[in-house]
């Protein structure tokens, strides 16, 4: 009985709601919709950048075209091979799969978000992560510079958005993470984390004090049989 309590305590606290995902956000704290409102401003945020984006890449298409370039000398030049109407179409294609991968990604952080706020834990762990890429991007934009091949406008609109998106998706893990959330995410209180590390600390006491008397009994043999240890043979009686 005590073997399977010890077990129990063992286990780490886990982390998430108990019931499963709340239905809806009803009932959330106030800083779990903050959280949920910012992180779904991000999503819309990264929307606009990238229809922007492809806009500014139709009106400027030199970034995709030496992109295309240089993926092409990689491979072979590609000089007298691709013509200019055959250039034009893979610009385009690179352009339309870049817009559609960028809008899947809004439409999994907008998921991601939902599911955040009704207590998944995973999926706030992965907008964490992207919040901290997002506020970094937003970091080096500042210290970075421009691309000379698009309009300022672009450029300008552009940088707005990514540095609002990394402001956003910060404040979204503040939010989230405040100490009144604890019990509407499922995130373990101090007292079950405090058990679980007594619980830890308790059975490597004990496998310390299990190896010492081990060790001790084995001296004490060694000290009953000092034979095992002389090397001498026995007397031949003969």
């Amino acid at each position: 009985m005590s073997s399977k309590m010890d077990k129990e305590e063992l286990k780490p606290p886990k982390v998430g709601r108990k019931d499963g995902l709340a239905k809806n956000l009803k009932g959330a704290p106030e800083d779990v919709r903050l959280g949920v409102m910012m992180w779904w401003s991000v999503a819309g945020m990264q929307v606009v950048y990238a229809l922007v984006q492809f806009l500014a890449n139709i009106v400027d298409p030199r970034a995709l075209k030496t992109q295309l370039q240089e993926q092409g000398d990689g491979l072979g030049s590609m000089n007298g091979v691709l013509g200019e109407g055959d250039v034009t179409d893979h610009v385009m294609a690179m352009n339309v799969s870049m817009l559609i991968w960028m809008l899947a990604a809004a439409a999994l952080c907008a998921w991601l978000t939902y599911r955040a706020g009704r207590g998944g834990p995973y999926s706030r762990l992965f907008l964490n992560v992207g919040s901290v890429y997002l506020a970094l991007q937003a970091v080096l934009l500042l210290f970075g510079s421009s691309p000379n091949t698009m309009p300022v406008a672009f450029v300008l609109l552009l940088g707005i958005l990514a540095i609002l998106s990394g402001v956003a998706a910060m404040l979204g893990v503040w939010f989230m993470s405040r100490p009144d959330n604890s019990e509407w995410l499922g995130i373990p209180d101090s007292a079950e984390v405090e058990k679980y590390a007594e619980a830890v600390e308790r059975r490597r006491k004990e496998e310390r004090d299990a190896k010492k008397a081990r060790k001790e009994a084995k001296e004490r043999e060694d000290n009953n049989h000092p034979h095992n240890h002389s090397g001498s043979r026995p007397r031949d009686r003969r």
